[in-house]
């Protein structure tokens, strides 16, 4: 709804229709005043914005003279612009009387986006001339504090911008890990888990880590130094109510898959809850990220400092592709996004670690020659 301030006596909106203003003392005996009597201005201040009733999509703001025959006015000062919010009693602009001098403010009895704005500083403005036009029922503005989980993010992701990054894209056959997966159901039922691709995907990260200890390791401040860590504490990112965190599962290359998927599902049951504790969100080594749950293929994962490898998990998707003799057969194929901190990794190792990875789960049963 756009709404017309301005000074006016009467107006004519909606097929002819003409409004008159009211009083705008409540208790005045006096039915409907298109001047404010002098009996009847405010002694201090003098806010005597006038509004009519709306018709169709239109509202006259009416406004009556300073004193008793004013019909005219200088703009004296804006306080709005175009483009500007404003809610109930913020003041539009001062107006000073031509009669006296005496200066009066014209406010809002309204909430929406000022348009338009009619006249400059010092302009004359007639009984009967609009002032400003406010768009109504445009949704307001929410200021929300950044705290806990997101604040830490900002701090994070500030760090990590000022790290030069190599990425690595491939993509898995996963339709070996599918049938691995299927006929592993009714055991982990029993145990009361529900087994998804992630604990495959982390074991198979912490048994190619075992190879490539550079991808475990994390830099110094200065990055003049490398922490080989003895641990693989595999974060995993989660969207929870509170945002989006990284809990990790510690000590993965002690771990069986089974005890990785029951460590995972106690970690999204808590981040579900938001009742992740400081030790499940510290001591990362590496990470992934499963936004194919959310939707995509492809990403561009962003660090997670001092780690020095991310990777992002896509949505796998059944294609077609040509097997080894060259038949079109139905394939699962996820696809996998690497970011490295190029200042310590170079590309190759990324390119190996990955070919190694994919092939654990291409060939789930690989992944038992390198168990511990």
């Amino acid at each position: 709804m756009s709404l017309l301030i301005g000074l006016r006596r009467s107006v004519s909106i909606a097929r002819g229709a003409r409004v008159l203003s009211l009083c705008p003392r409540a208790n005045c005996s006096r039915p409907k005043c298109t001047i404010v009597p002098p009996s009847c201005q405010p002694v201090k201040g003098r806010r005597l914005l006038h509004t009519s009733v709306a018709l169709h999509d239109k509202v006259a703001f009416l406004l009556a003279g300073p004193v008793e025959g004013t019909r005219e006015v200088l703009v004296k000062e804006w306080h709005v612009q175009v483009g500007d919010r404003v809610s109930k009693s913020d003041p539009i602009c001062e107006v000073q009387s031509e009669r006296d001098k005496g200066a009066s403010t014209i406010c809002s009895r309204f909430e929406g986006v000022v348009t338009h704005l009619y006249h400059e500083i010092d302009d004359t403005v007639h009984v009967g001339d609009p002032l400003v036009v406010i768009e109504t029922g445009v949704p307001a503005d929410r200021v929300e504090d950044i705290v806990g989980f997101r604040k830490a993010m900002v701090q994070t992701m500030t760090a990590a911008n000022s790290i030069p990054t190599f990425g690595f894209n491939d993509e898995v056959n996963m339709n070996a890990l599918v049938r691995t997966r299927e006929q592993l159901k009714d055991m982990s039922a029993t145990r009361g888990l529900k087994m998804s691709y992630m604990p495959f995907f982390i074991k198979a990260a912490s048994v190619a880590l075992s190879q490539y200890p550079v991808l475990n390791s994390s830099p110094n401040k200065d990055c003049t130094a490398l922490t080989y860590k003895g641990a693989h504490n595999i974060g995993v990112a989660m969207d929870t109510p509170a945002g989006l965190v990284v809990p990790n599962i510690k000590s993965v290359q002690e771990k069986s898959i089974f005890e990785v998927a029951a460590e995972l599902q106690r970690l999204m049951a808590l981040g579900a809850e938001g009742r992740l504790g400081l030790n499940d969100l510290t001591g990362g080594t590496f990470s992934l990220s499963n936004i194919g749950a959310v939707g995509g293929t492809y990403a561009r994962p962003v660090l997670l400092p001092p780690e020095v490898l991310i990777g992002a998990l896509g949505r796998m998707q059944a294609v077609p592709r040509f097997d080894e003799k060259d038949n079109v057969v139905k394939t699962h194929i996820l696809n996998i996004s690497w970011s490295a901190d190029h200042r310590v990794i170079d590309g190759a190792t990324v390119a190996r670690f990955s070919n190694l990875w994919k092939s654990y789960l291409e060939r789930p049963a690989t992944l038992l020659v390198d168990l511990r």
